[in-house]
């Protein structure tokens, strides 16, 4: 289904003309993980343990093999709104750097795995929903904001430029800015 609605937004953007060896992902990773470790710690600070949140542990990342994903009890601003955003980000490192749409998709949800079964199951079983949806509606969103990004970048007036690209994709906008 996200694949179908992907197609749209698809058709008309640009592939990456920075990228001429094609889909690299170092950066993509990297910049993933590397967003993932402050996560974790931060909701291990923050949360408190329950029946679903255990203290961080071995034993529940073992565990998390042994068994299919679950139905997890957070909130629909978690499951609806935050985890697509964040596919919709791994999505659009991908595609920013060189990858067609399907391998952005696939990017994106690998990212969620690895967050599910490699970074949370220390604390939390996998959850089904954040599988389904984090990568999948994630990657619908991602290539919109692709396709928006990809015609913002032709604007001529760099303050609105970059206004409308911080909005688009703030995270990546304040790296470009610090480091370029």
């Amino acid at each position: 289904m996200s694949i179908i609605l992907i197609l749209p937004f698809s058709l008309y953007a640009e592939d990456n003309e920075n990228s001429p060896s094609g889909c690299n992902l170092l950066y993509p990773t990297l910049y993933s993980i590397t967003l993932f470790i402050p996560g974790l710690i931060m909701l291990n600070l923050f949360i408190e343990p329950d029946e679903t949140w255990h203290p961080f542990s071995f034993d529940n990342f073992l565990s998390a093999f042994g068994s299919p994903p679950e139905d997890d009890k957070d909130s629909w601003i978690f499951n609806f709104v935050l985890h697509p955003l964040w596919g919709s980000e791994t999505y659009l490192r991908a595609r920013t750097n060189g990858c067609n749409w399907w391998q952005s998709w696939l990017f994106s949800n690998a990212m969620s795995i690895l967050w599910e079964y490699g970074f949370e199951s220390w604390n939390e079983h996998p959850s089904l929903q954040d599988l389904l949806i984090t990568g999948n509606i994630g990657s619908i969103i991602g290539e919109a904001r692709y396709f928006f990004i990809k015609k913002i970048k032709k604007i001529e007036n760099t303050g609105f430029k970059y206004f409308l690209l911080f909005t688009l994709d703030p995270i990546q906008t304040t790296i470009d800015c610090i480091f370029n």
